[in-house]
């Protein structure tokens, strides 16, 4: 009977976790468009990284 006790706490919690759930989501909805400028930011700096990488042997090779 435990796992069933365990079963039913699980079915209880069940509509507070999914409404937790959605609150998380529509929170990640909102901030959203700060997470794309973010990734957007990050992947400038990424291209930018790798355009110093490939001009940094460039300059090590003039030595």
């Amino acid at each position: 009977t435990k796992g069933l006790s365990t079963f039913c706490t699980f079915i209880g919690s069940f509509p507070t976790m999914s409404s937790l759930m959605l609150r998380k989501i529509g929170t990640a909805m909102e901030s959203l468009p700060t997470l794309l400028t973010f990734i957007r930011f990050l992947t400038s700096m990424n291209f930018l990284m790798t355009k110093k990488t490939f001009l940094l042997p460039k300059a090590f090779s003039t030595f």
